[in-house]
């Protein structure tokens, strides 16, 4: 969702503001005391820390698995509209030069409005209004001596309806609020835990709380740019779009 060097300060910062609390608790706390109980907060550490480990790495695989669905949906949508362009041949030639405009129009329409549109979170989606026109484009041309052709243009479109809506759904993220105040506040308790310990030496100290919060900050970044497929540092770019595109000016050019 952040761009790399947004990423990066985020994480700087995270780091700067947990080492400050850290450094603080080391001149506030006795240190004698925080080393004797080690022994207990230590392993009190590692219940906390496994279980966090396993909700964030569960939710990493779960935002990595929704953000391979998002590219195959991507490339189902990009090939239902070069096959809706290739199968409107078999319509009559008026129906097969309109249906072929709009698929060339929706597909630009969506390379130009809707991905910048799904990268501000802009909800504007005007592709949903040509898709209606090439049904209604389809709906008109039906002959009784048409079945078959009709038959494949209606489940090529009924494909491309299916996977916008599913790419228009994955530009939303799928992980809910409350998922995120589960990581947020569990990476909160072990990072403030870790700085409890405590070491002979202070350096020692800051170093495993830095690397400990490097570590989940860029964990939870991960996540985050991963559930926004569409935006961010790993946005999926429009590459079949233009697949597609180029696929149908070669066609007309020839």
């Amino acid at each position: 969702m952040l761009p790399f060097l947004e990423n990066l300060a985020v994480v700087l910062l995270s780091v700067g503001v947990v080492l400050c609390v850290a450094c603080y608790l080391n001149r506030k706390l006795e240190a004698s005391a925080r080393r004797r109980a080690n022994g207990v907060n230590g392993w009190q550490l590692s219940i906390i820390g496994s279980i966090y480990a396993v909700v964030l790495g569960f939710m990493l695989s779960d935002a990595w698995l929704a953000y391979q669905t998002a590219i195959g949906d991507v490339r189902n949508e990009a090939v239902a509209a070069l096959i809706v362009y290739r199968t409107s041949a078999l319509l009559p030639p008026a129906c097969e030069v309109e249906l072929q405009d709009a698929t060339q129009t929706y597909i630009q329409t969506v390379i130009d409005v809707e991905w910048p549109a799904m990268e501000r979170h802009s909800g504007v989606y005007p592709g949903g209004a040509v898709v209606d026109t090439m049904w209604n484009i389809a709906n008109h041309c039906n002959a009784r001596n048409m079945e078959p052709a009709h038959e494949s243009v209606f489940r090529a479109l009924e494909s491309l309806q299916t996977s916008r809506d599913s790419r228009i759904e994955d530009a939303n993220g799928h992980l809910p609020v409350i998922m995120w105040n589960v990581l947020i506040f569990g990476a909160v308790i072990v990072i403030g835990s870790s700085c409890l310990l405590g070491n002979e030496k202070h350096s020692v100290h800051c170093f495993h709380v830095a690397s400990l919060t490097i570590l989940i900050a860029v964990t939870l970044l991960a996540v985050l740019d991963l559930d926004r497929p569409f935006d961010g540092a790993t946005r999926i770019a429009p590459v079949a779009f233009h697949v597609v595109q180029g696929d149908i000016s070669r066609q007309t050019a020839r």
